[in-house]
């Protein structure tokens, strides 16, 4: 069968692959926006998963020393660049892999808390401006470097923190969903460190979209696993 294309249709097609190469910053934020529901100021998520000691391995192919993470909360503060959570943390996570980064044999689960606020260190603030919600934020206060990045983009934001210039580079599928976002930051060790964040695919939660899983890595290893088990939006994010 012969197929007709009409000259509508040749135009259109065009149009669409002209609108992808060019795409600025305004209209990938657009997108991205209207691809997570709107943004937020503020949100809470519930998750469950694991969290590793950076530098602890048992063996370089192993990776970091895992602890188990139950009954997860983090709130983000977009508004005021904070985010809090608490948790449950045991160790024991890789029975054959005890005693790394403090953790004690059959200890039980013990609470954990932290609080990151707009004066932490650059290398904590890390985990608000590399959420979803996060990046946006900053792509939109920024001066960002678009490229198209196969059938997506590639968004590079400079970020200026006490006199250093910090960047993150975030990755679009072609449905404007961020896919990873990498930043890079000093380290003893490693020396210019990559940190890169990785999202699952995206679900709707009430008021609004957010990656169904995400992983945070250092020295090229998962130091944060998180299986998303509910998201809000509400006020009480706001710190």
């Amino acid at each position: 069968m012969t197929r007709v294309v009409t000259l509508s249709a040749l135009l259109a097609l065009l149009a669409g692959s002209v609108h992808a190469a060019d795409t600025t910053a305004d209209q990938l934020l657009d997108s991205a926006l209207k691809a997570l529901g709107g943004q937020q100021e503020g949100i809470a998520i519930t998750a469950h998963g694991w969290d590793a000691c950076l530098g602890q391995p048992w063996a370089v192919k192993d990776g970091w020393a895992r602890w188990e993470l139950t009954d997860y909360h983090r709130s983000y503060d977009y508004k005021n660049g904070a985010s809090k959570h608490n948790t449950l943390r045991r160790a024991g996570m890789d029975s054959q892999h005890l005693g790394g980064c403090g953790a004690q044999p059959n200890a039980a689960a013990a609470p954990q808390q932290g609080l990151i606020d707009a004066n932490s260190p650059w290398a904590d603030q890390l985990l608000v401006w590399m959420s979803p919600q996060g990046f946006l934020q900053q792509l939109a206060a920024g001066k960002p470097v678009i490229a198209q990045e196969g059938s997506g983009w590639q968004a590079t934001v400079p970020v200026p923190r006490d006199g250093i210039n910090y960047k993150l580079v975030g990755h679009f599928n072609a449905n404007a969903e961020l896919a990873s976002v990498q930043s890079w930051i000093d380290d003893p060790v490693f020396g210019d460190m990559e940190v890169t964040a990785e999202f699952g695919p995206y679900r709707k939660f009430l008021g609004t979209t957010f990656p169904a899983s995400f992983t945070l890595k250092q020295g090229g290893f998962a130091t944060l696993a998180l299986t998303i088990d509910n998201v809000t939006t509400s006020s009480d994010a706001i710190l």
